[in-house]
């Protein structure tokens, strides 16, 4: 887990459409902290910091602390984020007030290592990704940033499943009735003849179980 990362936000005096609309033209992006036994707290914050984050696909992955002028530093996590369907305009992000011992379910990205090593690859075979993410659940201070899937024992014909993943201390799938798949070395005829944005079912049906 990465350290918390500062915003520095302005509050929004009273609730409403108006007051949203004023913050984005001033350049916020409205947002609501709320949990923790807590009132909720309406501010805005600098969008360009939540759009690195966005980019980065660690949006909802990082722990961030802000504080405005008059109230003390809230330790948050990001869990909404409303977007404009037509421009892609942040309009609102909720935030979650937590603590270290805070347990949350969490997408968190994954990343494929040493496709150059892999059996399957080397030989052919075609990497036919089912998941980008897989919702974890973990304490808030022990969010993995990612999770490693290391190619290199996989030859065609093999399924990559959760339990083919060493996630850190801790940290459990919130998926626990099944072996869920996340990706797939097929040969290169399958792959050709299975559609791009096949079910993790019908992909199953290629290669074999685990």
């Amino acid at each position: 887990m990465s350290a918390a990362i500062e915003l520095q936000a302005v509050e929004k005096p009273r609730s409403g459409k108006g007051i949203a609309r004023a913050l984005r033209r001033n350049g916020y992006l409205p947002c609501v902290i709320y949990g923790g036994g807590k009132d909720p707290v309406s501010m805005g914050v600098d969008p360009a910091t939540i759009e690195q984050q966005l980019r980065n696909n660690t949006l909802f992955t990082v722990i961030y602390d802000i504080t405005t002028g008059s109230k003390k530093k809230e330790h948050v996590l990001a869990r909404d984020l409303q977007v404009d369907p037509v421009t892609d305009e942040l309009l609102h992000l909720d935030f979650l007030r937590i603590t270290d011992t805070t347990r949350i379910n969490v997408p968190v990205p994954i990343h494929f290592e040493n496709e150059d090593q892999c059996p399957g690859l080397k030989t052919g075979g075609i990497l036919q990704l089912i998941r980008s993410s897989a919702e974890l659940s973990c304490r808030a201070a022990s969010i993995p940033e990612y999770i490693v899937v290391d190619l290199s024992k996989f030859n065609v014909g093999d399924s990559v499943r959760i339990s083919d993943i060493d996630l850190p201390d801790g940290v459990t799938p919130t998926i626990t009735d099944r072996n869920f798949m996340i990706a797939g070395i097929q040969a290169p005829k399958i792959a050709a003849e299975t559609d791009d944005n096949a079910s993790e079912a019908e992909v199953e049906k290629t290669t074999d179980e685990s």
